[in-house]
């Protein structure tokens, strides 16, 4: 078991800021009786955002310069750490930039001329003094985001901040507090700083006028800093927290949503190395192990001392990448390249080591905005709740197929993953499932890139393993949200199966799966996932009809969906050997297609209950999934639509299943729009579906008429106009009709009589000014007929 190899560094680098602030606080709320509190400061001096940006290209090079141009005794000085010479502007720019944050350099030079006057310093102090400057800058803006808004002077005036007083002006207002002895003092010493920095810089402070701001968009471009060893895996050990990760506390939020409680130097969870407070991913690289550049970048920071005779013992290197983002590497016992060095990907930069504020060996590996100097994850955030750390992405480069081994695809913690040499390309990973959540130990997750935004496929592989779990659970996250897909390991292996097609924006993608499982003492793979591109639109000249099997790339799956896959075995006779079953009430699929009707193919069960269809939004039934014995292809016909787009969703509704076995559309040519007039049976902008027999009587209008003695059978017809009017014939042996306008079911007529009856006439109702679309639908008894129709 690896302990957390920052515990050592919290304790000496950042408890003690939590005591300091908790007494501060204590003795404010003490002395409120009895101290005089003066609201001083009420101006800012300097904004957050330029507090914390240490801006591209402004390294210790520049900040030489602006010493030099300042006239300071200080550009001359240089100091020896670790055998490496450094000038006063590497140190301040390495003071600025410490393991745990990151600093404006600028603030830096103006805080040290308002001190001191960038005068010289005693050989060998500079470096811990701007060190020890640093530290308590970032120290009191911590303070500030934990709810101090006070300081007090050496004579124990305490002097409140003003509502509208930010942490970067608290900072500095509560440094130069030590060294005020009035409330005048402290606020010359903060209007003197903005003064200098103007002086200095040529640029207020207060604005950050002309500093690109927010975060950059760019595509995942990291690989993994190290190299898996064959047969074997570094796994992720301790997580970055996304509560507050630049404050030690005893709560981390994990980067999918999960929180833990008294997480400081503890194992929170089997094994699980986490802290409130940690900035960045640890990796269990023990000493020595190669370390490469995650990408191409120039080196910006570069310190590694052993010796504390010659300085702080620490070890760190930063890259500057050029788009936005810095990489971090800490603790290595050895770094082969240099500041200012431009490194490729994957270039050997170092060794690792436990050199520093680390307790056992590892990597600390970080991602920071260059802009504001935050630190992110580079695995993003996959939670349904908003991000409370917002900006970090998912930043680890690949394709579209995610294989274990590769930066894409990473197991997260935990002693119980071993390999097999099986499964996609030879290799997978397995866990023994738990069916308690409160022990999952073990993740796993693959992302990746979306390049096109659109509907894929996604697939997952595992190997064949007959004592597989049955019932592994992969969360998709999509456009749409997060879909569950519980699949059985133990059948369909050495295979991609679909898990569904969803919409993918352009941008990040993820599936996630833990070790919880419907059954326990079963192996649980870990192996590849593959998102596939599919059509975005249905085909408009494909014919009059054409079937989409379950597994057709228009149909989009959401919630829990099995797939069922027989193959050319097939032995309950689906269409194509393949399904789709939702085992979980509100699951829904959706597809959009182009044409004037379609029909759901489906298998009825003892176990299935309803599914709910709605068209373009408008319930249009509700299909009953049940029979006592397995019955398959039954079909659930839409009726007319209007020619054009549709939206279709069925929604499981109630039942343990419902199915989908495939959807057979058609796309009949719908005539153009009629206007006012009557309109004959044989005209042809009806539409008849089904079965209709023509007939020619004397007593009918214009001597023809159209029958069907087939239910299920329609005649529609398009038109603009306020009302219409069916004309048709009664006889004893006519059945019942349906009549819907514009998909709504309306008071329909009776085509029963003792006698014939000839041109009888059923009006509708006033209709809005528009197109419209009357139904007459034939749905049970004897033959119904169609005469004619009138439009007003």
């Amino acid at each position: 078991m690896e302990i957390d190899a920052d515990k050592e560094a919290k304790m000496r680098h950042d408890r003690w800021r939590v005591v300091v602030m908790i007494f501060a606080m204590v003795a404010y709320a003490l002395q409120m009786g009895s101290q005089p509190v003066f609201a001083a400061i009420s101006d800012n001096v300097v904004s957050d955002y330029e507090f914390l940006t240490a801006e591209a290209n402004f390294y210790g090079v520049q900040l030489q310069q602006v010493l030099i141009l300042a006239g300071s005794p200080l550009a001359g000085y240089q100091e020896t750490i670790g055998g490496q010479e450094f000038t006063a502007g590497d140190l301040i720019w390495l003071a600025s930039q410490q393991r745990d944050f990151g600093l404006n350099p600028k603030v830096l030079v103006a805080t040290l001329d308002i001190q001191q006057g960038l005068q010289p310093v005693p050989q060998g102090e500079l470096s811990s003094l701007m060190n020890e400057m640093a530290e308590k800058l970032w120290t009191y803006s911590v303070e500030y985001q934990a709810g101090a808004r006070t300081v007090e002077l050496p004579n124990q005036q305490t002097i409140a901040m003003d509502t509208g007083v930010n942490a970067a002006t608290f900072a500095l207002a509560k440094y130069f507090s030590s060294k005020s002895d009035t409330e005048e003092t402290l606020r010359t010493y903060l209007q003197q700083w903005t003064q200098t920095y103007i002086r200095l810089f040529q640029r207020d402070p207060r604005s950050g006028v002309g500093m690109e701001k927010g975060i950059t968009p760019v595509a995942p471009f990291l690989r993994l800093p190290f190299n898996q060893p064959a047969g074997g895996l570094i796994k992720v050990n301790a997580f970055f927290d996304h509560h507050l990760p630049r404050t030690l506390d005893d709560y981390l939020m994990r980067f999918d949503g999960k929180g833990y409680t008294s997480s400081s130097f503890s194992n929170c969870s089997l094994w699980v190395n986490c802290y409130g407070g940690h900035n960045a991913i640890d990796y269990g690289l023990s000493s020595g192990t190669p370390v490469y550049a995650a990408a191409a970048g120039t080196v910006v920071y570069r310190y590694l001392n052993k010796d504390a005779s010659q300085g702080a013992v620490d070890s760190g290197l930063i890259i500057d990448h050029g788009n936005g983002y810095r990489t971090l590497y800490w603790h290595q016992d050895v770094i082969y390249v240099k500041q200012g060095d431009v490194v490729s990907k994957g270039q050997l930069i170092g060794l690792s080591g436990n050199v520093g504020k680390s307790s056992g060996p590892h990597l600390h590996f970080g991602l920071r905005l260059t802009n504001g100097s935050k630190d992110i994850d580079p695995y993003g955030w996959w939670a349904s709740t908003a991000d409370p750390w917002d900006g970090s992405f998912w930043a680890w480069e690949g394709d579209l197929v995610a294989d274990v081994g590769e930066a894409q695809t990473q197991l997260f913690y935990g002693t119980y993953w071993t390999r097999e040499i099986k499964g996609y390309q030879g290799d997978a990973w397995w866990t023994y499932g738990m069916t308690d959540a409160a022990k999952i130990a073990n993740w796993g997750i693959w992302g990746t890139y979306i390049p096109v935004a659109g509907q894929y496929h996604v697939y997952a592989y595992w190997p064949t393993d007959a004592n597989a779990t049955t019932g592994a659970t992969y969360r998709i996250f999509h456009a749409g949200g997060v879909s569950s897909v519980t699949v059985n390991q133990s059948v369909n292996g050495d295979r991609f199966n679909l898990l569904g097609t969803y919409y993918f924006n352009q941008g990040r993608a993820a599936v996630v799966m833990d070790d919880l499982t419907l059954d326990a003492k079963k192996r649980q793979y870990f192996d590849a996932v593959k998102w596939e591109p599919a059509a975005t639109s249905s085909p408009v000249e494909a014919g009059l009809r054409e079937t989409l099997d379950d597994n057709h790339s228009l149909i989009a799956y959401s919630g829990y969906w099995s797939y069922e896959n027989y193959g050319s075995a097939n032995p309950y006779g689906l269409y194509s050997g393949t399904a789709h079953v939702s085992t979980a009430v509100g699951s829904a699929a959706t597809f959009k297609f182009r044409g004037n009707s379609f029909s759901l193919i489906y298998y009825a069960h003892p176990t299935c209950g309803q599914l709910k269809v709605e068209i373009d939004g408008v319930q249009r039934g509700v299909i009953s999934q049940y029979a006592p014995a397995r019955q398959v292809q039954q079909r659930w016909d839409s009726g007319l639509l209007t020619n054009g787009d549709h939206v279709v969703k069925m929604t499981h509704l109630s039942g343990q299943y419902v199915t989908i076995d495939a959807v057979e559309i058609t796309r009949e040519i719908i005539p153009s729009v009629a206007g006012p007039g009557v309109y004959d049976n044989t005209d042809s902008r009806l539409v008849f579906t089904g079965k209709w027999v023509a007939g020619t009587s004397p007593d009918t209008y214009n001597r023809t008429y159209h029958y069907s003695s087939s239910p299920g059978s329609t005649v529609s017809l398009t038109f603009t106009g306020t009302r219409v009017a069916i004309i048709f014939s009664k006889k004893p042996d006519y059945g019942n009709v349906m009549v819907d306008i514009d998909y709504v079911y309306v008071p329909s007529p009776k085509m029963s009589a003792p006698q014939p009856v000839y041109q009888q006439r059923w009006d509708s109702p006033p209709l809005p000014t528009g197109n419209h679309t009357v139904t007459m639908a034939h749905i049970s008894g004897g033959a119904v007929e169609i005469d004619a129709i009138v439009v007003q």
